[in-house]
């Protein structure tokens, strides 16, 4: 038998169901849970295990092309945390990828090849779990 329950109910739960579905878990966080049976009133030893949620996708808010490279800024959800930031962006006619990790939600790239495009993924990384990407794609200014 089983169930769903609303994680906001409660911080302790006492059911008869042997499994069930949490929800409204917060994104990018790390949950711990601990399992006690009961049994005419005495309890076996906990068992605990802990699980951590993905972050939410980060929204790319602003996406500046600058000569030879581009200036990117993103939000979050303000429920969701984070530990870091990666960045991936490809190259279109080349398929060359190149990547960067960062902790604020900004990151300027230099050193593009100027009038190249770009296909720009901006992931939110919590717990080793890493959000969907937002993606982007945006060609560099050329050089003056």
């Amino acid at each position: 038998m089983g169930g769903v329950l609303n994680a906001a109910d409660a911080s302790v739960i006492v059911t008869t169901w042997t499994q069930f579905i949490m929800t409204s878990l917060l994104p990018g966080r790390n949950y711990s849970f601990s399992v006690v049976s009961l049994s005419v009133g005495m309890e076996s030893t906990p068992v605990v295990t802990y699980q951590a949620t993905r972050p939410s996708s980060p929204i790319i808010d602003e996406l500046i092309p600058v000569i030879g490279g581009l200036n990117v800024s993103w939000k979050s959800d303000v429920t969701s945390k984070q530990d870091k930031y990666a960045v991936m962006y490809v190259r279109n006619d080349t398929g060359e990828m190149k990547s960067r990790e960062v902790t604020e939600p900004r990151i300027l790239i230099d050193g593009l090849y100027p009038g190249a495009a770009y296909h720009i993924k901006v992931y939110a990384v919590s717990h080793g779990l890493w959000s969907e990407p937002h993606t982007h794609f945006q060609a560099v200014c050329k050089s003056s």
